[in-house]
């Protein structure tokens, strides 16, 4: 009895640790985590391109890395003063999974006269604010080009892209930023306006 009572003892000790080692082994990855800012990953975008960081910074969340206007700029909504525009290294494919998102690379490209009538014109279908605001005051005539444009195409960690297109017209200061992720929406949309 005394060594069938041993046995159970041991076997009392022992099953909990093998319940254990298999609980661990098949216990579900979390559904979020943080980025730690102090140390971000290796593969973390640390500075943007020229000219983009004349307008923008990056800026290191819990949630991960978004783009946000430089000390130069103010970034500001259509009609908005107050609301603060921050653009996220997350596209639509992203949206389901809740783990932070990084750039790992940021291109940024002059286009060319034809190509950016081209994008000016395809933007304005897509995007009835920058159509609706873009008309000169005193004339109401939209510009057929812009003076200036850029095209920004961001990668995340996860090998999803977004493109930005910062389109500038003559006689104008202020640069507006179209944000096609993929699709190209009104409301993310933005204005950046050089300080004097």
């Amino acid at each position: 009895m005394d060594s069938i009572g041993r046995g159970l003892a041991v076997l009392a000790l022992w099953l909990p640790l093998v319940g254990n080692a298999h609980q661990e082994d098949s216990a579900p990855e979390p559904d979020f985590a943080f980025m730690d800012c102090e140390h971000p990953p290796a593969d973390a975008l640390k500075k943007l391109p020229e000219p983009l960081s004349r307008w923008a910074r990056i800026v290191c969340l819990p949630s991960g890395q978004i783009l946000s206007q430089s000390a130069d700029v103010q970034w500001r909504y259509p009609g908005s003063w107050v609301d603060k525009v921050l653009l996220p290294a997350r596209t639509g494919a992203d949206e389901q999974d809740s783990r932070p998102r990084y750039f790992t690379h940021i291109d940024v490209r002059e286009l060319p006269a034809g190509e950016a009538r081209t994008r000016h014109q395809q933007l304005m279908k897509r995007v009835t604010v920058y159509a609706d605001r873009i008309a000169d005051v005193n004339t109401n005539q939209v510009p057929d080009a812009p003076k200036l444009a850029w095209e920004i195409v961001s990668t995340n960690n996860q090998k999803n892209a977004f493109q930005i297109y910062l389109m500038q017209h003559e006689g104008k200061p202020e640069i507006w930023g179209l944000v096609c992720a993929p699709e190209c929406e009104a409301h993310m949309s933005f204005i950046v306006t050089p300080f004097d």
